[in-house]
């Protein structure tokens, strides 16, 4: 039996062969291309709530003190952040 003879007579089996590894490949690559990396994002909100204006409680008899003990005498504001 020659070449041309068993392609002839074995066409539509060799096609399925080709087809289902073609369909083999183009699954595996899909796949890896539809893996989703993610990458952890820090974002900062920029509507930030004022707590306490150093203009209007300077003249008060409250006191804003660190852990250390130490006067806080500028602005303090409160910021919401996501990660």
């Amino acid at each position: 039996m020659s070449v041309k003879e068993f392609l002839r007579r074995n066409w539509v089996s060799i096609l399925a062969i080709i087809i289902g590894i073609s369909g083999i490949v183009l699954a595996y690559y899909f796949h890896r291309v539809s893996i989703a990396r993610r990458e952890p994002v820090f974002l900062i909100d920029p509507a930030r709530t004022r707590i306490m204006d150093s203009k209007s409680f300077s003249e008060t008899p409250l006191r804003i003190v660190r852990a250390d003990g130490s006067q806080i005498k500028g602005d303090i504001t409160s910021v919401r952040f996501y990660f």
